[in-house]
């Protein structure tokens, strides 16, 4: 199995941001609604959450998510153990 890596991937939050965006994409493109988007990165999940601009190194990619979100009838974003995240696990395995 190979695993797709992101060229501009500079660290583990903006990592976890990008694939809670891909998800989000991914979701919207089937028409998955309601969903809920979880994510086993605590400080990402934390940062989705709050209202401030974030102007981290993963801050484009947070604001992304949170349009996305904005755009959808109706969500959630919650933050799950990694032990119950079986494709995160998988990904941390195989890298």
């Amino acid at each position: 199995m190979m695993v797709d890596r992101s060229p501009g991937a500079i660290d583990a939050k903006y990592t976890e941001s990008l694939a809670l965006h891909m998800g989000l994409k991914f979701a919207k493109a089937f028409g998955t609604s309601p969903f809920i988007l979880e994510g086993d990165a605590v400080n990402v999940v934390n940062r989705i959450d709050r209202k401030k601009l974030d102007l981290s190194s993963s801050g484009t990619v947070i604001e992304g998510i949170r349009k996305m979100l904005s755009e959808v009838i109706m969500m959630k974003v919650s933050y799950v153990k990694r032990q119950c995240n079986s494709p995160a696990h998988l990904r941390d395995q195989l890298s």
